[in-house]
């Protein structure tokens, strides 16, 4: 007689529940947000054999310094998407935007998706083993064609934080959906 699926993750997350039990939790700021489209992994076939064609991280990016927030910008195509040739420039804001990363943080959502956005919400937590941040999100993804190559991040400035940080994805649901 086996446990479903949903039972055994169920325990599994009461367990680690009540292991952390935290002494105090509080909603923590997010200053700014960004949204925009992104280079994300794309599969080719080679030799019969399917392939990535780029070697790109499509899970939560924490951008602590210039270095990783200069990687991170040149993902950001340089000319917008349209069916026009030449398509315009691309006029994101994270082009023109500097941060002080001594006082602040950027926390990057990416979905392979170009018609999603991410729905966040952010909270402290003080646990008898330290401070953590958690941030937990959800896409809300609306159907439609979109480039193979491109996807959406979604972006946020938030003061910096010094203990660990726990992001989580919850289910993704099309925009009529909730």
């Amino acid at each position: 007689m086996g446990f479903s699926m949903k039972a055994k993750v169920l325990s599994i997350f009461l367990t680690l529940f009540v292991l952390s039990v935290p002494v105090m939790a509080g909603e923590y700021q997010i200053l700014k947000t960004y949204r925009g489209i992104i280079q994300v992994e794309y599969w080719t076939l080679s030799k019969g054999k399917k392939v990535p064609n780029r070697h790109l991280n499509t899970g939560p990016i924490i951008i602590k310094s210039d270095k990783d927030y200069q990687k991170f910008i040149s993902r950001i195509p340089k000319n917008g998407v349209s069916r026009r040739n030449p398509p315009p420039k691309n006029n994101d804001p994270l082009f023109k935007t500097r941060f002080d990363f001594n006082k602040h943080m950027l926390i990057v959502l990416i979905n392979p998706s170009i018609n999603s956005r991410a729905i966040v919400s952010a909270r402290t937590l003080n646990l008898r083993s330290g401070k953590r941040l958690e941030i937990s999100y959800s896409w809300k993804i609306s159907i439609g064609s979109q480039p193979t190559h491109l996807g959406a991040y979604h972006a946020m400035v938030m003061n910096r934080f010094t203990g660990r940080i726990a992001i989580h994805a919850m289910p993704e649901a099309p925009l009529g959906k909730r």
